[in-house]
């Protein structure tokens, strides 16, 4: 009998962040360009984030990552 072990690392930069990613979607069309959308749980709160229409196909990372900081700022100043 063969026993197989398959140990997985997720390398993805948006996953391995402090907040709950559930699901990210990367894509490019004609229309909306490189774009991407996540579902990410930050604290006890749920959010959709998408960035379409990216200059660059690695700008939608760095897009997400400052809407990301933007969400954060926005969150703690409705907190107090």
């Amino acid at each position: 009998m063969v026993i197989l072990s398959i140990l997985r690392i997720n390398t993805h930069k948006l996953m391995q962040s402090k907040d709950c990613y559930l699901g990210i979607k990367t894509g490019v069309t004609v229309t909306a360009g490189p774009c991407l959308a996540s579902f990410v749980k930050m604290d006890d709160r749920s959010f959709v984030r998408v960035v379409l229409n990216c200059k660059k196909l690695t700008q939608r990372f760095v897009d997400t990552e400052i809407l990301r900081k933007w969400l954060r700022k926005k969150e703690k100043f409705r907190e107090n």
